[in-house]
């Protein structure tokens, strides 16, 4: 048999690069959009993770108060705070330049608030002959102590952050100087007793 040419079906213009958008798919296979929309959100979700376990950047010479390292009492310390009266943090040291509020509260300024302030770190170095780098002290006597005039506790407790303090800014002359807060009221006690 032979083939006449009336039997030949006309195949239309002439295609060099086959048409893959009509090959017959899966009815839930996925379109090439699909794939390439999973593909990016598994990139931004690799990247974000990577950025996440990035340490984060600290603050130009500041110290938060996660960074304090505190000794729970003055005992050990020597007698620079063993025996302070009730002048609680004294040690000869300017009584001042606390944080009054925010995450800082109750710890020493340091130079993010300002040219007059300046941390001291690891200041409280000894205790029973080991270095451990403390920045302050909790201090509490059992003495009864004038808060005002005709008001007096007992068992008052402070936290003392140390730190250094000038008058201004353009002086060279830094002073040792103590935050001293209030961490624990007290009890009431009869003054004089």
């Amino acid at each position: 048999m032979t083939l006449q040419l009336e039997e030949v079906v006309s195949i239309g213009d002439p295609r060099f690069l086959p048409d893959l958008r009509r090959r017959p798919k899966a009815p839930y296979a996925p379109t090439r959009r699909h794939t390439l929309q999973a593909l990016s959100a598994f990139g931004m979700g690799i990247g974000l993770a990577t950025i996440g376990a990035l340490p984060t950047a600290r603050p130009a010479g500041a110290a938060p108060p996660g960074g304090w390292k505190i000794w729970g009492s003055c005992s050990g310390l020597g007698k620079w705070v063993n025996d302070d009266n009730c002048l609680g943090c004294n040690q000869g040291s300017v009584i001042c330049c606390c944080h009054g509020s925010g995450r800082e509260k109750g710890y020493h300024k340091g130079p993010r608030s300002g040219c007059k302030y300046r941390y001291r770190p690891n200041q409280c170095t000894k205790r029973n002959g080991k270095s451990y780098g403390r920045d302050g002290w909790k201090w509490k006597t059992d003495r009864c102590c004038g808060i005002t005039g005709i008001e007096c506790v007992r068992y008052r407790e402070w936290r003392c952050s140390d730190g250094y303090y000038r008058s201004s800014c353009r002086s060279n002359r830094w002073r040792k100087s103590i935050c001293r807060w209030n961490t624990v009221w007290g009890n009431p006690c009869r003054c004089g007793t």
